[in-house]
């Protein structure tokens, strides 16, 4: 237990005072040097009495040592358990004891010494030892209040702890049954049981992070023959989707349109309930829908090879720790305005909506799509990859699949990105993208565009022969000039394309192959 300040002064008063007492009534004890400082205290009116000054240091002293017995130590919410409470020692009640007798008898004495100076010794001595014997009791009723005290505060803290551990209990009955219930055959009852876990998270904040892995892992078991059919074979269709959401209630109300939905669909009404608990409480900023209270903060999400329906997060999200490799994401997606703090994992995804759009996010610890697939539209405008200069976070694409337009118009790299071995089948926008937000680039820090493939309208500038405001590699990339339609291509200065290399049919129509080369 640590020495608080008005402790260590208390102290060091209390010691100088008794041992300036003691040595006004036992010069001898001490050395020269202190009686004399006390006779310089003395003479400047601050000890009239050195009784007086005894009885204080002693009284000070006593004070401090039951202060310091009689303290609860307050709870630390960063340990598991909490500071045990220091027992009553019998070193201290044989100190109370000797700490009575020796205020009572230097009270005593200093009384009888100024009764004999009075003119009816008798009865002024007499009064003395009253008035002694009174300080000697009024010093154990001191004591004894403190311990009174003491007691009031070990019964209020075994009350907090038994309410603390009946609270607890109840948190960890409810988790149990909710765990249970997670998997029984009716979709209805998996429902309520992944509510009752987002209420116990929602007032318990030691429980958030374990509710939020429970979930994650639910919605990572691998779904069933019955699920996969139906969500390959669903239109994603925007009022399909809002209907597939608004089902969430009709479980809820076990009425009869919601029995009469099949397991397939009950199943996933499930798990897109389940996403709306992950997401909902993810935003900083508050809404009709999703108050600034529900806000979790400092949340990890592990959602690898999950099959997700309608996955969006809300404007403002912020997730510590994001991993969704080898996800398979189906309906409505969107990370847009979201904030991954650490490195998110995006690695062998598979994105099948229309469009992706992850306009504004933030990844200041970088992000890692590598071998990703985007069968629609990918949208990363003003997305900000990395940090600051002195804390660069890299970015990959390495590998992944643009099967339509890749928008990274005005992008922000606080590092060159790496696109090596990219396939853009659509069109690739990079207009406008920055790195480190700044004209000063980073010797070797270039974006790499290494044995990428395009197939369709490049841009990396506003207009052509204008200097790109990333360096950028394109050793061992080609391009596929459709010889059916025009297209549209403006390289970074520099690099030209090669005469052609191949001739070669596409799904799209006929054409060549360019190598691109430096200029």
């Amino acid at each position: 237990m640590q020495w608080r300040h008005y402790e260590l002064q208390l102290a060091t008063v209390g010691a100088v005072a008794l041992a300036a007492g003691v040595q006004a009534w036992s010069p001898a004890i001490l050395t020269e040097p202190i009686r004399w400082g006390f006779q310089i205290l003395k003479s400047w009116g601050l000890f009239d009495t050195p009784a007086l000054v005894t009885l204080f240091g002693a009284f000070a002293l006593l004070t401090l040592t039951f202060t310091r017995s009689i303290r609860i130590p307050k709870e630390n919410p960063t340990k598991a358990t909490p500071q045990q409470l220091r027992p009553l020692r019998w070193q201290l009640v044989a100190l109370a004891i000797i700490a009575i007798s020796l205020i009572t008898w230097l009270a005593l004495n200093w009384l009888l010494g100024v009764a004999s100076n009075a003119t009816d010794t008798a009865s002024a001595r007499i009064e003395a030892i009253r008035t002694a014997l009174t300080i000697g009791a009024g010093t154990g009723g001191a004591i004894a209040l403190m311990l009174t005290a003491r007691r009031q505060w070990l019964a209020e803290h075994a009350q907090m702890h038994t309410e603390s551990d009946s609270a607890q209990q109840r948190a960890n009955e409810l988790y149990a049954q909710s765990i249970e219930q997670l998997g029984h055959e009716k979709a209805p009852v998996r429902l309520g049981a992944l509510y009752a876990l987002e209420q116990l998270a929602q007032h318990n904040v030691k429980q958030r992070q374990t509710v939020v892995n429970v979930v994650c892992a639910y919605l990572r078991i691998p779904v069933t023959s019955t699920l996969a059919s139906y969500l390959l074979s669903k239109s994603t269709k925007e009022d399909e989707i809002n209907n597939a959401s608004k089902c969430e209630t009709d479980i809820v109300g076990e009425n009869k349109e919601a029995t009469e939905h099949s397991p397939g669909e009950q199943e996933l009404h499930v798990r897109v309930a389940a996403q709306q608990i992950l997401t909902r409480h993810l935003s900083t900023e508050g809404n009709s829908e999703n108050p600034a209270n529900d806000y979790w903060p400092d949340i990890d999400i592990d959602l690898r090879g999950a099959v997700l329906l309608d996955f969006y997060l809300p404007h403002g999200a912020r997730i510590r720790n994001a991993q969704f490799s080898r996800a398979e994401f189906h309906g409505y997606t969107s990370f847009s305005h979201a904030t991954f703090s650490n490195l998110a994992i995006f690695s062998w995804v598979k994105f099948r909506p229309e469009i992706v759009s992850f306009d504004g996010a933030s990844f200041p610890g970088g992000a890692d799509f590598e071998d990703a697939e985007f069968i629609g539209d990918a949208s990363f405008e003003k997305a900000h990859f990395g940090n600051t200069l002195q804390n660069p976070a890299e970015s990959s694409f390495s590998g992944t699949v643009f099967e339509k337009e890749a928008n990274f118009n005005r992008a922000t790299f606080s590092h060159g990105p790496n696109f090596s071995n990219v396939e853009f089948k659509g069109d690739a926008d990079f207009s406008n993208a920055t790195l480190n937000q700044s004209k000063y680039i980073l010797k070797g820090d270039a974006a790499q565009f290494t044995n990428t493939l395009f197939l369709s309208d490049v841009k990396f500038t506003q207009w052509s022969g204008h200097k790109p405001r990333i360096p950028i590699n394109l050793s061992g990339s080609q391009v596929f000039v459709n010889s059916t339609t025009q297209s549209r291509r403006i390289w970074p200065a520099g690099w030209i394309e090669e005469s052609r290399i191949e001739q070669k049919d596409l799904d799209g129509g006929s054409g060549v192959w360019h190598r691109l080369i430096p200029e």
